[in-house]
This record gives C-alpha cells, sequence and structure tokens, in this order.
C-alpha cells in the first residue's frame, strides 16, 4: 500500500491493485482522488432461440421482429412460429419489417 509518515493513504499515488483490497468509502476516495475507477465488466448472453423459432430462421432467413420479442412472451412467438413453419408462409410484419417506420425508437435497430 501507498502509505504515508502519518499512516494514512496516499491515495494520489495509490495502484488499481491496492484500489481492489479496499472497500466502502476508503475504496470510493481512493478512487475519486487517484482517477483510477474500477468498474465492474457486465456481460450480456443472448438466450437461446426456441426450437420452432429457430427453425422459422432456418427455413425463412430472418428474425421475428424486435417488437415480437419485446412485447412476446416466449410461448407466443413459438406459436406464430410454428403456424408460419407449418402453412410455409412467413410472417409478414416480421419479414418487412425493416421496410416499416413506426417512428419509434426500434426504427433504428434496424
Amino acid at each position: 500500500m501507498s502509505i504515508m509518515d502519518d499512516g494514512a493513504i496516499d491515495y494520489k499515488n495509490i495502484t488499481k491493485e491496492e484500489i481492489e483490497q479496499l472497500t466502502g468509502l476508503e475504496r470510493q476516495k481512493a478512487q475519486m482522488i487517484s482517477g483510477i475507477h474500477l468498474t465492474k465488466k457486465i456481460i450480456f448472453k443472448a438466450a437461446p432461440e426456441s426450437p420452432k423459432v429457430a427453425e422459422y430462421i432456418a427455413l425463412f432467413g430472418h428474425r421475428p421482429a424486435v417488437e415480437a420479442y419485446m412485447f412476446q412472451t416466449r410461448e407466443e412467438l413459438e406459436e406464430k412460429a410454428a403456424d408460419a413453419v407449418a402453412q410455409g408462409k412467413p410472417i409478414v410484419s416480421w419479414r418487412d419489417r425493416h421496410k416499416t417506420k413506426t417512428g419509434s425508437s426500434f426504427d433504428d435497430w434496424y
């Protein structure tokens, strides 16, 4: 640890490894004074596609619309995909979503 003569921590010359050993307010103080900010690495993992949706994607070459993922349950997606596969026809709103402008922030995803 970077300790000064009086036993206090020298926050200006502290290393990242030394900050990681601190807790609570000492850790926050060390980060603010040293300018070294520790962040947690967050990893998002996509859930695997359900079997019928995966079959739909393989058959028709496109995924369900983002809105379908956001506002329908996994079971509803599975049922719609199964119906489309059985009929041999893609779901038009999913297939043409990239061409449709709704004025929502989802338009930027296409």
